[in-house]
């Protein structure tokens, strides 16, 4: 983040981080699952068929909509997969990763081990922040 605010960026996008704090609604299982088995490498690019690229989560889900792609279907074929009230259901209804879990994710997904508050994620940016600053002021 401080790399990004020296170069002249008014912010950065942290979906994924709070995807993953305490106060987000989403269900509990699928916070600890990401935060438990979630590595940097278990995500994958889908909809670049549709020009659409989004980068995901690499459930089950997203491996059939990666195969399916493959196989240049149409949108008809992945949309059930890939439409916001499946998503939701996963969220907030019954937590099936496997089964429904059509996640965005950056490339943070990996880094994050443990389901943490929105004031921990912001006291621990702005502290590697000003370690961050701070090391490059003391190395000029």
């Amino acid at each position: 983040m401080a790399a990004a605010l020296m170069l002249g960026a008014q912010g950065v996008y942290l979906g994924t981080r709070f995807l993953e704090s305490s106060e987000c609604p989403v269900l509990p299982a699928v916070k600890e699952h990401l935060a438990k088995s979630a590595t940097e490498m278990d995500k994958c690019v889908l909809l670049r068929s549709f020009k659409n690229s989004t980068r995901m989560y690499n459930s089950a889900v997203a491996k059939k909509v990666l195969a399916k792609e493959a196989e240049k279907c149409k949108f008809e074929d992945i949309r059930e997969y890939v439409a916001g009230s499946t998503a939701c259901k996963m969220f907030f209804e019954n937590g099936d990763i496997d089964g429904t879990g059509f996640i965005c994710v950056g490339d943070t997904i990996g880094l994050m081990d443990e389901v943490v508050t929105c004031e921990e994620i912001i006291n621990s940016m702005m502290n590697e922040c000003l370690r961050s600053i701070e090391g490059i002021a003391t190395s000029n």
